[in-house]
């Protein structure tokens, strides 16, 4: 029966919560980047690394719910706080194929 070939992942969690996760790696390593999260962790690195338009760096992110916002904002917080480079291993292997 199909039921008992689905099953999810033993630790598979439905949400991101940014409290309880900031620092969980299995969450910042299981992040999928999508074409449209690299574009929007580009724009937002850019605007960081940049030295012009200073008052204009704010950011509203919206989606449905599921999209992965938390996930994608995890991320972020993670690659900005300078943690260990292997945990976006797959981060950057798609950030090459995307550009």
């Amino acid at each position: 029966m199909a039921i008992d070939f689905l099953k999810p992942i033993g630790d598979f969690q439905y949400s991101i919560n940014l409290e309880y996760d900031l620092f969980d790696d299995k969450k910042v390593k299981s992040f999928v980047p999508t074409s449209g999260a690299l574009s929007i962790i580009k724009d937002v690195l850019n605007c960081v690394m940049s030295k012009q338009n200073i008052g204009n760096r704010a950011k509203l992110l919206t989606g449905a719910y599921g999209k992965g916002k938390s996930h994608l904002t995890l991320t972020l917080l993670a690659l900005l706080s300078g943690r260990d480079k292997k945990l976006f291993a797959n981060l950057l292997a798609k950030s090459k194929d995307y550009n």
